[in-house]
């Protein structure tokens, strides 16, 4: 295994759940189910110790994500949305019609956020 992206955890005021932190902090794995599927995986380290979903994160832990020999199957989706505001607790956005809230769907508004909003710093 190789590592192929790492993060510098940010200051948080109280610790949070690994899984929820994650999510979005990796270029190649944007959802939250793909974060516990790399976990299950193993293909994610914090402090160089195998990460689990229970770990909290209290800010400054290296998290490394590691690759398998074969290439990632990961997708990402490339979908810009049009942000009104945002600040730590709310976003307000432009919905396109047609493009749905979330679901099954890959193309949906909640797999879009997570590269066009800001990480929140608690």
């Amino acid at each position: 295994m190789k590592i192929i992206e790492t993060h510098t955890a940010i200051q948080v005021e109280q610790p949070v759940r690994f899984q929820e932190y994650a999510v979005g902090i990796f270029n190649t794995i944007p959802t939250k189910s793909g974060i516990k599927k790399a976990i299950k995986k193993s293909l994610v380290f914090v402090d160089g110790a195998i990460a689990t979903t229970g770990m909290y994160i209290k800010g400054g832990e290296k998290i490394e994500l590691h690759q398998l020999d074969a290439e990632s199957n990961f997708k990402r989706l490339n979908f810009h949305l049009d942000v009104l505001f945002e600040d730590d607790y709310l976003a307000v956005i432009y919905k396109p019609a047609g493009i749905l809230v979330s679901g099954n769907k890959f193309v949906t508004i909640a797999n879009a956020l997570t590269q066009n909003l800001q990480k929140a710093v608690k």
